[in-house]
Order: structure tokens, then sequence, then C-alpha cells
């Protein structure tokens, strides 16, 4: 039995102020398979398993949408960027930033749910007054854990939500759908090496490696923060888009 968690860690530089706006590593928010942390948690449940797996689901998208990234300073940044798409954090497409407790009540949101602003200190018991939570009883172990579960520290720390369990990995967007661009326009490798991916996102499957004087990739399109659409022998695919790296033709 496993838990895999999604959770706000870090800005870029591995701090938690001064961060720019969206995921520039990929690891500001992150995937981790389950932990324990020495402050311990609390885990909070939905009372209707529908709001828990739209907990699960919003967590997903956002730590798949490279567009929102880890700035304490910044932390309401998401909650106003998310307002603009009713919450659905996979559509989020303005840089912005968040950090874990924003996040999770970002996802809250995400769900119908309307919880007050709060930080880790408070979050157990801002999250109760919502009436839509219980508490698991203690002793649990990883075994008890379900998807939508939200873990908070038990004093000032850290919080993440349980995005999936047992050995199934933990869920990804789809490739977004393709459409065929309206004149022929190409990608050029200008870097020794670029990675094609699945998705736009470095978290997504590594479909190939393409390198400088590899003929160039057809291009459909923008992808979120940073990624050219390209055909990839034949399928979807994603590359990178910057400057020393990628070139449009």
């Amino acid at each position: 039995m496993s838990a895999k968690l999604g959770h706000a860690v870090c800005d870029e530089n591995g701090k938690a102020k001064g961060g720019k706006p969206g995921n520039q590593t990929g690891k500001e928010l992150r995937f981790q398979s389950y932990y324990k942390n020495d402050k311990g948690w609390n885990v909070l449940r939905t009372k209707d398993k529908t709001v828990a797996a739209k907990i699960a689901k919003a967590m997903t998208d956002a730590c798949n949408n490279m567009a929102i990234g880890y700035c304490q300073t910044t932390r309401g940044q998401l909650q106003t960027e998310a307002k603009k798409v009713n919450f659905n954090l996979a559509t989020v497409k303005t840089p912005c930033n968040c950090d874990c407790s924003s996040l999770v009540r970002a996802c809250c949101f995400a769900a119908g749910l309307s919880p007050a602003s709060f930080h880790t200190e408070i979050e157990l018991k801002v999250l109760m007054a919502t009436n839509a939570f219980t508490q698991l009883k203690e002793p649990w172990t990883e075994k008890d854990l379900q998807a939508g579960d939200i873990l908070v520290t038990k004093v000032k720390g850290h919080t993440a939500i349980v995005v999936s369990t047992t050995n199934a990995p933990a869920p990804v967007q789809p490739t977004p759908t393709v459409t065929p661009p309206t004149s022929a326009r190409y990608v050029e490798i200008k870097g020794s090496s670029v990675n094609v991916r699945a998705g736009d996102n470095v978290n997504t499957a590594r479909l190939g490696t393409v390198h400088r004087g590899d003929p160039p990739l057809p291009y459909y399109g923008v992808a979120i923060s940073g990624w050219y659409k390209v055909n990839y022998k034949g399928r979807s695919a994603c590359i990178s888009n910057r400057a020393d790296l990628t070139k449009l033709i």
C-alpha cells in the first residue's frame, strides 16, 4: 500500500520567498510519495467522496500546470487567477504563485468549498469550520489514507493532499488535443540535445530526445508556460520553447 501526495514545496531557488511567477523548475509544485513529517500529520477527510475526488483532481491539475509556482510573498496570486477560470486549475494560464496552504485552499474552492483564508497553523480549525470534513482518528497509518485527504502538520509547517493510493501512479493530465496549423511552420533544434515530452511539463513522460541538426518538428502552437506543441513521430508532443534550445521557423 502506498499513497502519493501533491503539494507546493519551494521556489525555483529552493527558498520560501523571492520566486518568479510560474513553476520554473517543474518541482515547485510536485508529486511525492507519502512521508512521515517530523511535526506529525493531522488528516482531514471530506464527508462527501465526490468532493474528495474533486480535491485530488484539483491538486493533480495544479502540479501538472507549469503556470503555477511557489512564493510565500505572492501566495495569493493563485486564488486571483484561479477565480478567473472558475477554479479549474488545469486552465490557469497567467504565471502566478502560491504556497502550500493557499494551494490547498484553491483545491477546496475547485471542489465547491469556500473556506476562509488560512495558513498551516490554523488550517485544521478553518477547514473543520466548513462542516465538510472529519478528522481521521489516531492511530492511523499510510494504508488508511484515501485520495482527497488533506494532510496538515500538527504545528505550523506544511500541508499536502493525497492524490492517489495503492500502487497506482498519480493521475496526470492528458496530452492537449492538437489542432493542425493553418500555415506550415516548424520548430528548429538549437540545443545540443532537447527532450520531447508527452505533455507541457517536465513531469510527463519523455518520448525521446532531439539534437541540433535533426530535421525540424512540425509546429502546432504554444502550450502552457514555455512549451511548443509539435508532431513527434506521428503523435502529439511538447518541447521547450527556450530560446537557447529551440527556434520557431
